[in-house]
């Protein structure tokens, strides 16, 4: 099962300009290998990066408010 990370209500506040520099860092990330590990490359970054993911999460349209993540393979 997965486990949830709560995000108190200091995280959830989006920040555009982190969430820019994040969408950068994946970029170069895609941009450094043509082949990447999910395990070992693309999970711990998504892991690391908050704004972003929380970003992704917006997409989903029965999310209205989020206050947890998880990431699993």
């Amino acid at each position: 099962m997965k486990d949830f990370l709560q995000l108190d209500n200091l995280q959830l506040e989006a920040d555009y300009s982190l969430f820019l520099q994040e969408l950068k860092d994946f970029k170069n990330l895609l941009d450094s290998s043509r082949f990447l590990s999910e395990q070992d490359e693309i999970l711990p970054f998504f892991r690391q990066k908050l704004h972003l993911s929380l970003a992704i999460g917006t997409y989903y349209p029965e999310i209205l408010q989020p206050d947890r993540r998880s990431h699993c393979l």
